[in-house]
């Protein structure tokens, strides 16, 4: 996956189509700190390291590496 992913983008192809199709078990809940992190411009693991949507997102990351996505 990471090399179609290289690829796709040397040749500037929109792959979000393709990747809209991956089911992850684990959401990700909404919350005011995941929107902070657009107006700080700082990932929700430096700003909110112990915030339950940072741990979902460890989570869904675990997740992809197991299938063999990430």
């Amino acid at each position: 996956m990471k090399k179609f992913i290289a690829w796709s983008c040397a040749l500037n192809i929109d792959i979000r189509p393709i990747l809209k199709n991956i089911l992850i078990d684990t959401p990700i809940p909404g919350s005011i700190k995941l929107k902070e992190t657009s107006l700080s411009h700082k990932p929700v693991n430096i700003t909110a390291e112990k915030h339950q949507a940072c741990i979902e997102i460890r989570e869904v990351a675990k997740e992809l590496k197991k299938k063999g996505i990430l």
